[in-house]
């Protein structure tokens, strides 16, 4: 059994994703403890623009944990015990 926030990684099949989509509708059914769950995505491509806002050099990916006041993570240096 797997404990709090433990994460399993399962490859559970594929999808093929045309050249030109611009988006993708996908739906996951799964079963955890018994119950039935599902949850629908829209996965957008991003533009060439989108891409090099947020991933070229300096870039800061549109995420959650790439926001303040989780980033940039500077943590306070190690004081040098003598």
């Amino acid at each position: 059994m797997a404990g709090a926030r433990a994460q399993t990684r399962v490859d559970i099949g594929s999808l093929t994703i045309p050249n030109y989509g611009k988006e993708v509708e996908l739906i996951v059914q799964y079963e955890l403890d018994g119950m039935i769950a599902t949850k629908a995505f829209v996965l957008k491509r991003r533009t060439d623009r989108e891409m090099e806002v947020y991933f070229a050099r300096g870039g800061v990916p549109p995420y959650p944990w790439y926001q303040a006041p989780y980033f940039p993570f500077r943590p306070p240096l190690a004081q040098i015990k003598g």
